[in-house]
């Protein structure tokens, strides 16, 4: 298994702790990163100077940690109306950078005027919504992240629109894009994807191991087959445990699934495969990122600069709604 210390064939060749830096700084600097929250608050008592072996070998043996209230006040808050905030607009903000592109928009980097704090402002092209109808997913995306109160997940603070785009106002959490480190690390040791699978449980799990999907195809159909007949292909650096888990997540059978008991997300975290992760410090927050030493914090400054550099394209809005209709329940 391709490991964290040895991320392609030439750094192999050359193993060297030094060369793992460079890589991940640069990781940092290409800032094409969208803002997903890959770590937040740390247990300060931890040194800054521990490698990402050693973070790791710092998971906990502890109980699964879950309680019903915080499921009944998930579906209560999924229920209310999500409110638009009529008094924002796109003047109260400095629009520093683009964090991140995605396929109906960005995320950009910006400062309340007001306050002067730093937010990722997430900016959904409402004209891209409606040609890829999109709108229903939109809104229930957008439901989630208001309902959703957890130490793990990105805040959303506010909401608002105007005649070209739905703006999502959120934390920022300058850590990097997960998929950003699988795309540029093409895998991550078991031990550094348990981290985040905790976090989310259990997706993502196999392609942060591998670098690619669990099943593939060159259309819609293929890629459908595949899912409903193939196993995933298994490495041979995959310890039994993870395999394990990757089979029994991918079961075919929905009563069979792992996780589909009623025992539920309980059932996942008690796998033989998260044996070492005490989800209660994951859950406080006690336990750092892999990545948390490299993260580079830069000043605004840097950023507007940057953003000069790049001659990024302003945000234009329309001078007439033609849209208004699509989402006039938003």
């Amino acid at each position: 298994m391709t490991s964290i210390h040895a991320l392609s064939s030439k750094l192999q060749s050359i193993p060297s702790q030094q060369k793992l830096d460079d890589e991940i700084h640069s990781i940092l600097n290409t800032h094409t990163i969208s803002h997903i929250q890959t770590y937040s608050y740390f247990n300060e008592g931890i040194p800054e100077n521990m490698s990402p072996g050693e973070l790791s070998s710092n998971f906990v043996y502890g109980n699964p940690h879950e309680t019903l209230q915080q499921i009944e006040n998930f579906e209560k808050h999924y229920q209310f109306s999500y409110k638009i905030e009529h008094d924002l607009d796109l003047n109260k903000f400095e629009l520093i950078m683009t964090l991140g592109q995605g396929s109906f928009g960005r995320v950009l980097l910006v400062v309340f005027e007001q306050n002067k704090i730093e937010y990722a402002l997430k900016v959904l092209d409402k004209s891209k919504i409606v040609k890829y109808n999109q709108i229903k997913h939109v809104q229930s995306e957008i439901r989630i992240l208001n309902a959703i109160k957890h130490p793990n997940i990105i805040i959303m603070h506010s909401l608002f629109k105007d005649n070209s785009y739905i703006y999502v106002l959120m934390e920022y959490i300058g850590g990097g894009d997960l998929f950003g480190y699988i795309n540029r690390l093409k895998s991550f040791q078991e031990n550094v994807t348990s981290f985040f699978a905790a976090q989310i449980v259990l997706v993502l799990i196999y392609e942060m191991n591998t670098g690619d999907p669990p099943f593939k195809g060159q259309s819609d159909l293929v890629l459908f087959e595949a899912i409903c007949r193939k196993k995933p292909p298994m490495r041979t650096g995959f310890t039994l445990n993870f395999k394990k888990i990757i089979l029994d997540l991918l079961q075919k059978d929905p009563t069979k699934r792992l996780g589909s008991s009623s025992k539920g997300s309980v059932a996942v975290k008690e796998h033989p495969w998260f044996i070492k992760i005490n989800f209660h410090a994951i859950y406080t927050q006690q336990i750092p990122s892999p990545f948390y030493q490299y993260v580079i914090t830069r000043s605004i400054d840097d950023c507007r600069q940057e953003s000069i550099v790049r001659n990024e394209e302003p945000l234009v809005v329309a001078e007439q709604d033609d849209y208004k209709e699509y989402f006039k329940d938003f």
